[in-house]
């Protein structure tokens, strides 16, 4: 087990070998198994090693474990860390326990190793865990991610026993005299995956008694099909996603064919989080060019709208839209994200017949401040430049196809006459500026410059 182990890490860190790495360790077989292999890989690579425990408070042997794993980082010489997520770990609605205290877990490796120049997170991951996953997948519905097995090396997360059943780290365990920790939540039946453990496994092995090894074949072949649709879903997303600050967009063919559903879903379950069983009412939605219709992920909000899909994080969907006075011209506000500059000159000096979207000529002369930036209200009507009679603010919306989700997003500047400024599409034909205009507002709406 020690040159399979040995032989993977030198074919991932081939061209760049890391200087420190963070162990995952539970205390547990596999994960002592794994600190036993890196204390004596690390010395003849210059490596340091430092291990992590992640303590939820949800067991009674939590605290012995804890101690376990510091006294063996102590013994060992490497460094340790630990954290009790306590209060911090709840299921929310539609996730489990577990999969909460993973998001967790893993978030909080990654602080550690932003914070300890740590190049990867090693944990003990072996086939025999790929197999429980594989199947809790098919058992829970599953895109083909969750049937290609859990990946190698992949986003800082290296997993090198992944090749090794837990029999033969069991067999390297015992033969090296290695303590550890027994799990007594691995037992239980009320989990779906100790179940598989327990009762599938035991009998797909006397079915089959090499499984292992036929599994990981087919593993590997599905992992090699597997590239093939990652391609695909990359040039979909490079011909049909536009992202932007405030939202993405994903638009997609009017004629929907079957494999628009599987660029669709591989999409938006990779970028935004979307479970498999929601992606089939969505789907539907999309074939019955339901407009307006929303579907919520742990990160973000699915608004479907015509041939287009908007994605807005749930902060940015909940954002309320910015009320700010501006007392002069020299004030140079910053709202949702953009700084508004405002500057006054002559027609001969400003450009006011080729203004772009993000900015707006007016009569200085008929703007009287305060000045006022807000969100669009219900009743709200403009006098468009280049329109008969006055236009509710509501119809100019779906005029110009404004989805409903970004139509909050959409900006103002009014005065105490009215609606001066619709950010974007218009400006008010009352406040244009004339051949008799003298002085010319300029207003500019651009990010803030980075340096």
């Amino acid at each position: 087990m020690e040159k399979k182990f040995t032989s993977v890490l030198a074919s991932l860190w081939s061209s760049r070998p890391p200087k420190a790495v963070l162990l995952a360790c539970s205390g547990g077989m596999d994960s002592m198994a794994l600190a036993h292999l890196m204390l004596n890989y690390a010395p003849l690579h210059d490596l340091h090693i430092a291990l992590a425990y992640a303590h939820y408070g949800l067991r009674s042997a939590a605290d012995q474990e804890l101690t376990f794993v510091r006294r063996y980082a102590k013994r060992a010489s490497c460094g340790f860390h630990t954290h009790a997520f306590g209060g911090s770990l709840r299921s929310a609605k539609g996730v489990s326990l577990q999969a909460e205290a993973r998001r967790l877990r893993y978030a909080w490796f990654q602080r550690l190793c932003a914070q300890h120049g740590y190049a990867y997170v090693l944990t003990a991951h072996h086939m025999d865990d790929d197999i429980e996953t594989f199947f809790l997948n098919v058992l829970r519905g599953t895109s083909w991610r969750g049937l290609r097995g859990m990946p190698q090396m992949r986003h800082g997360i290296v997993r090198p026993l992944l090749d090794c059943t837990r029999a033969e780290i069991q067999r390297y365990a015992e033969a090296h005299r290695l303590r550890w920790c027994e799990d007594e939540s691995n037992a239980e039946a009320r989990y779906l995956r100790n179940r598989i453990r327990h009762e599938l496994m035991p009998t797909l092995r006397v079915l089959q008694p090499q499984f292992a090894r036929t599994f990981d074949n087919t593993r590997q072949r599905m992992r090699r099909s597997a590239w093939l649709i990652d391609e695909a879903i990359a040039r979909f997303m490079k011909t049909h996603l536009r992202r932007t600050p405030a939202y993405d967009c994903l638009h997609y063919p009017m004629r929907l064919r079957p494999a628009h559903q599987t660029l669709i879903a591989e999409t938006l379950q990779q970028e935004y989080g979307l479970h498999v069983r929601d992606f089939e009412r969505l789907w539907d939605a999309l074939c019955a060019k339901a407009v307006g219709r929303r579907f919520a992920t742990r990160t973000h909000i699915l608004w479907l709208d015509r041939n287009k899909i908007y994605a807005l994080t749930h902060a940015c969907a909940n954002e309320k839209a910015p009320f700010y006075c501006i007392k002069s011209v020299s004030e140079a506000p910053m709202l949702a994200g953009n700084r508004w500059r405002m500057t006054i000159g002559t027609p001969n000096d400003m450009p006011y017949t080729s203004a772009q979207a993000h900015e707006a000529y007016l009569d200085a002369d008929r703007m009287a401040f305060p000045l006022t930036i807000r969100g669009i209200r219900a009743g709200d009507y403009v006098y468009p430049l280049g329109m008969k009679g006055k236009k509710k603010l509501s119809d100019l919306m779906i005029d110009a196809q404004v989805p409903h989700p970004l139509k909050k997003k959409v900006l103002l500047l009014s005065e105490k006459k009215g609606i001066a400024w619709v950010m974007g599409h218009c400006i008010d034909r009352r406040f244009k500026v004339q051949k008799h205009t003298q002085r010319v507002l300029h207003i500019a709406v651009s990010p803030p410059q980075t340096h």
